[in-house]
């Protein structure tokens, strides 16, 4: 099942199972989300998401004037395809007694700030992606 968010019907304080996903259209945000294996929201122009966040083998996915704002990433990964992510929090989380590394990947024309990288997290900027004043602390890495 797949929720579309939009301005007036916002999709806060959910807890996403397997298959199941949010898709934020212009005007609409999701907020205070647990994103849990196999599920996703993605961010599209206009949307906003703020302080969910992504188990192990979740995603999220800013899209091209999209704003992501406070996601912890536990395991799971956050692509910033030319939208905006600020103040997220990349670390490993487990599943099922195994441990998955976190992720933010930064494409062309998207634009992270304030990330902080721990133990088991990666964040990697690829051609034409931007991150601006990342913390990176033992355990962690970026690449570019």
């Amino acid at each position: 099942m797949t929720i579309t968010a939009t301005l007036g019907n916002p999709a806060n304080n959910c807890l996403l199972m397997f298959g199941e996903g949010i898709v934020v259209s212009s005007g609409g945000s999701a907020s205070f989300t647990t994103v849990s294996a196999g599920s996703f929201i993605t961010v599209s122009s206009g949307g906003a998401a703020d302080f969910n966040v992504l188990s192990a083998d979740a995603s999220d996915t800013v899209l091209s004037g999209g704003v992501a704002s406070g996601t912890t990433v536990l395991g799971g990964t956050e692509f910033v395809q030319g939208g905006v992510a600020s103040g997220s929090f990349v670390a490993e989380g487990m599943l099922d007694g195994s441990e998955y590394n976190g992720a933010q990947e930064v494409n062309a024309g998207g634009i992270t700030s304030d990330t902080t990288v721990v133990a088991g997290g990666l964040e990697t900027v690829l051609a034409g992606g931007a991150a601006v004043s990342t913390t990176v602390s033992a355990g962690g890495a970026a690449a570019a």
